[in-house]
C-alpha cells in the first residue's frame, strides 16, 4: 500500500494512484492553465507524486520515455513540487500529450492485469462459497450459475428478432428463376451482340 505524506501526496505506485481526488472535481470545468498533464494531476488523489508513480510504468511500453522518469528522480523534493511535468517533457522534446497517453495506457494495463490476478487468485474461494450457498434452499441462482458455467445447463441466448425483408425475398425468388432457365452460352451471347 502506498504511504501518505503530510501533504496528502501518495508515495509509491499502487492502486491509490488510480483514484480520483476526494475533493471531487466532478461537474467542474477543467482548468487548462496548468497544462495538459497538470490539469489531470489536479484531479488525481496524491497529485503529481501519484501520477509520476504511475509514469514509472510507461517505459515498459515505450523505453524512450525513461529519460523523463530519470529527470524526475534526480529532482529534489522542492524541485518535484515546483517543476511541471510538461517542463520535463519539453526539456527532452517529448510531446506532453504523448507522454500522458503512454502513462494512461500503462495505468490501464496495470489495473486490468491486477484485477485479473486478484480475480483468478480468489476464484477457488468464491466458487467454494457459491457452492456452499447453492446447497441451501435459497441458493437457486448460485446453483444455476455454476451449472451453466459447467455446461450442464444451457445458457440463455437472449431475444432473437427475425425480420422479413420483402425486397430481398423477391430478389431471391428471381435469382432462383434465372438459375432454372440457365444463362446463355458465351457463343450465343456474342452472336446476339453481333446481330444487333
Amino acid at each position: 500500500m502506498a504511504r501518505r505524506s503530510r501533504r496528502g501526496e501518495t508515495e509509491g505506485a499502487g492502486t491509490d494512484a488510480l483514484a480520483v481526488s476526494p475533493k471531487s472535481t466532478v461537474g467542474k470545468p477543467i482548468d487548462y492553465r496548468f497544462g495538459p498533464i497538470g490539469s489531470i494531476i489536479t484531479r488525481l488523489q496524491g497529485g503529481k507524486a501519484s501520477f509520476m508513480a504511475l509514469a514509472e510504468l510507461a517505459p515498459q511500453i515505450e523505453p524512450e520515455l525513461a529519460v523523463i522518469i530519470e529527470d524526475w528522480q534526480k529532482l529534489s523534493t522542492h524541485g518535484k513540487r515546483v517543476t511541471k511535468v510538461e517542463d520535463l517533457c519539453a526539456a527532452r522534446q517529448i510531446d506532453p500529450f504523448h507522454f500522458l497517453a503512454v502513462v494512461n495506457e500503462a495505468a490501464m494495463k496495470f489495473r486490468d492485469n491486477a484485477l485479473l490476478l486478484i480475480a483468478s487468485m480468489n476464484a477457488p474461494i468464491l466458487l467454494e462459497k457459491s457452492a456452499q450457498y447453492g446447497m441451501q434452499k435459497d441458493g437457486f441462482k448460485d446453483r444455476q450459475a455454476i451449472l451453466q458455467h459447467a455446461g450442464i445447463f444451457p445458457s440463455p441466448q437472449g431475444t432473437r428478432i427475425n425480420i422479413l425483408n420483402q425486397n430481398s425475398a423477391k430478389a431471391a425468388s428471381q435469382s432462383e428463376a434465372n438459375v432454372d432457365r440457365g444463362l446463355p452460352t458465351f457463343e450465343r451471347s456474342i452472336s446476339e451482340m453481333e446481330d444487333e
